[in-house]
């Protein structure tokens, strides 16, 4: 018994030895450039999916239909996300192609996702991967709006994603002409009441 033990050990202090000098010597290629083998891909990957699945089991969705919500989410997705994730209108990124693992095609792969799941993945983001935690900058509602609109994605033509560009930038006063004058803007709006 005291031979398989001592043997244990030793293992384990040679195994601590190595794991040190790969550190140390910088024998382990950090390039984004150079892909991971197979085997580290799949670890990796399944760690992430089970680890999402398991910390977004209590997440309780609100309604995500609400056009004003999807909007708020859509802001955000063009200003934050669609550098590494790109859009129905403009395709993948090189930004995005160029990360390791590639960010996600979100109009491909949201579909695999719970809503409960994105928005555990879009707050507090994915180590490793390049996916930032929203959460500390922003609220609830902006999240959940993310989430709103990244399940909208999958199955959306360029022309519908033109379409919530042009209506965002109709809904802050920003017409083809320019900027419209702040009093123009809030006549207008009394007219419709």
């Amino acid at each position: 018994m005291k031979k398989v033990l001592l043997t244990l050990a030793i293992l384990f202090v040679l195994l601590v030895g190595l794991a040190f000098a790969v550190i140390y010597t910088g024998a382990y290629d950090v390039s984004a450039a150079r892909p991971e083998g197979s085997l580290t891909r799949w670890a990796l990957s399944t760690m992430m999916e089970h680890s999402v699945k398991r910390h977004a089991d209590q997440i309780v969705v609100p309604g995500l239909d609400d056009s004003a919500l999807v909007r708020i989410g859509f802001e955000h997705y063009s200003d934050m996300c669609v550098s590494c994730h790109g859009s129905p209108a403009g395709g993948q990124t090189e930004a995005g192609r160029g990360l390791n693992p590639p960010a996600p095609d979100l109009s491909q792969s949201a579909k695999s996702w719970s809503p409960a799941e994105l928005y555990w993945i879009i707050r507090n983001g994915v180590k490793m991967t390049g996916m930032p935690a929203f959460g500390p900058t922003h609220d609830e509602n902006e999240i959940w709006g993310m989430v709103a609109f990244v399940r909208k994605l999958p199955g959306m033509s360029a022309e519908q994603y033109k379409a919530f560009s042009s209506q965002s930038l109709d809904h802050a006063g920003i017409t083809a002409q320019g900027v419209e004058e702040p009093d123009h803007q809030h006549s207008a709006e009394h007219a419709h009441h």
